[in-house]
């Protein structure tokens, strides 16, 4: 964290361990879990990398959403995006 002498931790960031959504086609809801649901589901392994000040997390479920989410500094501490890509024939989740 800006101001913080190197031998601090910073700050720690954890992601959901799943997603809930109106699957519009059975009008059914349904978890999707990018972190893991035993083998309920598959996934991609996480994928982590840094741009610019930004740490962006990345994972796909099922080969059907993939998930981005970034942490990034703001002025009063720090902020995240969810960003989901919808790779299925389902028209909304």
């Amino acid at each position: 964290m800006p101001g913080q002498p190197p031998t601090e931790r910073g700050i720690d960031v954890e992601f959901p361990e799943h997603v809930t959504g109106l699957n519009e086609k059975s009008k059914t809801v349904e978890h999707l879990y990018p972190v893991s649901n035993r083998n309920a589901n598959k996934r991609t392994l996480s994928t982590w990398y840094i741009n610019g000040d930004t740490l962006v997390y990345e994972t796909k479920s099922d080969d059907l959403i993939t998930m981005f989410v970034s942490v990034h500094l703001e002025p009063g501490g720090i902020g995240f995006t969810y960003k989901f890509i919808n790779h299925s024939d389902i028209a909304k989740w």
